[in-house]
C-alpha cells in the first residue's frame, strides 16, 4: 500500500466504526450469500466476536503506516478471525463480502480511490497468504 492509500482506508474505517454493530453481521451475511459452505467460518455469537474483530481490524488498519506492526496483526487476523483462508478463492470471497459491506454502509463515501485503497489492502493480505504457503507444507490452492 502506498502513502496515499493508507489514510483512505484509515478514514473510511473510522467512518465505519459507529456502524460496527451492523457491519459485522452484514459482512457475514454477504459472505454466506457468496458461499454458504463458509458457514463453518462464521462465529456462533457475533455479539461477542464482532466487537473483538472490529478492534483487531482497527489496530491493524491504524498501523498500516508501520508495516513492522501491521503485518503481524494482518497475519493474526487471517489465521484466527478468518480461519486461515488457504486459497486465493476463499480470500477473494472474504474481500468481496467486505467490499459489499463497506459499499452498503458507507455509500458514496466509498468512491473510486477509496475502493482502490481497500483493494490494495486485499492484495497485501493475498501476499501474506502466499508467503505463508511458501513456508508451509500445505500448497496454496487456486
Amino acid at each position: 500500500m502506498n502513502a496515499l492509500e493508507i489514510p483512505l482506508v484509515q478514514a473510511s474505517f473510522a467512518r465505519l466504526l459507529p456502524l460496527a454493530d451492523r457491519a459485522v453481521p452484514r459482512f457475514y451475511a454477504h459472505l454466506l450469500a457468496i458461499d454458504p459452505a463458509l458457514r463453518v467460518s462464521v462465529p456462533r455469537d457475533l455479539r461477542l466476536s464482532g466487537p473483538a474483530l472490529m478492534l483487531r481490524l482497527g489496530q491493524m488498519i491504524n498501523s498500516l503506516d508501520r508495516p513492522h506492526v501491521s503485518m503481524p496483526l494482518l497475519r493474526a487476523l487471517l489465521h484466527s478471525d478468518l480461519r486461515q483462508p488457504r486459497s486465493t478463492a476463499h480470500l477473494a470471497k472474504v474481500a468481496r463480502a467486505a467490499m459489499m459491506t463497506l459499499q452498503q454502509l458507507l455509500g458514496p463515501e466509498l468512491d473510486g480511490p477509496c475502493r482502490a485503497a481497500w483493494g490494495s489492502l486485499y492484495f497485501l493480505a493475498l501476499g501474506v497468504i502466499a508467503e505463508d504457503a511458501l513456508w508451509s507444507e500445505q500448497p496454496l490452492a487456486a
